[in-house]
């Protein structure tokens, strides 16, 4: 009886899967975001930003998954049912993404230069995208088949965390883009989609937030203790650093005045750090749904509801 906080996401061990989810949609979002720039523009150089977010996605979220489990042999147990568990979904997604992006990306890097322009690197490219876009709403869909836990139980979370994977993936390419290729163009054209995803990343969390209030009393307690409660400060600084200050920075820069390239870079730094925070939040408000509501009819913020 009682509400009780999960512990087992985002907690002691949990924080793997917590950068796992990270890793994997920093990763896809900069990957997407470049392969769209290196086609629209006709400019091969935003590949290098495809082959940082094909690290990201394809090394740091399976290496942080392996070793959550503790014993890596378990990982090949994850394969066995993709009709039923979205864990085994985005495994077999991230299985058939790394040779796909692997062949179209192999010859940018000096591997396999003979495959460029032919059909196969053409199929992985193609094939490529949508795997990717699958991997950064899979965490999502993930968290709303959890039904036990109201929070999560949500759809408009597997809208916000796409989303949230395009901020990150903007951020670390604009950070990567001040810090070590020190190309000012490349910012500048980073920053011409920024604006638009964050107003919608704004607009997303801000509805989500919204619907979830409205929800049964279980989602009402959590989202009392991340907007007013014990995640409370963890969550305005994830909002501030992720969402308000980039925008003000993008307007600023674009509209009035120069920001020197390293104080654009270290707002990206920011950007990347508030995202996680965002994220760790999330999952840490995750309340279970209780066997008997017995306080269904009393306050939410009631102290008593938690379960020590």
């Amino acid at each position: 009886m009682g509400y009780k906080f999960q512990t087992q996401w985002g907690k002691n061990r949990g924080i793997l899967l917590l950068l796992a989810m990270y890793t994997g949609a920093m990763g896809g979002g900069a990957y997407l975001i470049s392969i769209y720039l290196a086609i629209t523009t006709s400019n091969q150089e935003f590949i290098i930003g495809a082959i940082l977010g094909f690290l990201l996605l394809a090394i740091g979220k399976p290496v942080f998954h392996i070793m959550f489990l503790g014993r890596p042999e378990r990982f090949l147990k994850a394969f066995s049912r993709p009709n039923s568990s979205w864990i085994s979904r985005g495994i077999w997604g991230l299985t058939f993404f790394m040779p796909t992006a692997g062949i179209y990306i192999a010859p940018y890097m000096g591997i396999f230069t003979w495959l460029r322009g032919t059909l196969i690197w053409q199929v992985g490219l193609w094939a490529s995208i949508p795997l990717a876009f699958f991997l950064i709403m899979y965490d999502g869909f993930l968290l709303v088949a959890s039904k036990g836990i109201a929070i999560w139980n949500n759809s408009l979370l597997a809208i916000l965390f796409p989303v949230a994977a395009f901020i990150s993936g903007l951020g670390v390419l604009i950070f990567y883009a001040a810090y070590f290729i020190g190309i000012a163009e490349f910012i500048e054209v980073f920053e011409e989609y920024e604006l638009t995803i964050l107003l919608l990343g704004a607009f997303t969390i801000a509805t989500y937030l919204y619907s979830v209030n409205y929800g049964d009393t279980t989602s009402k307690y959590s989202v009392y203790h991340l907007v007013k409660g014990k995640y409370s400060a963890l969550f305005w600084f994830s909002l501030i650093t992720a969402i308000a200050l980039p925008i003000l920075t993008n307007i600023l820069g674009r509209y009035y005045i120069h920001i020197p390239i390293e104080v654009i870079g270290l707002v990206a730094l920011l950007e990347l750090i508030g995202d996680l925070t965002l994220k760790y939040t999330i999952l840490n408000v995750g309340v279970y749904r209780p066997l008997v509501d017995m306080w269904s009819r009393e306050s939410i913020y009631d102290e008593s509801y938690r379960v020590r």
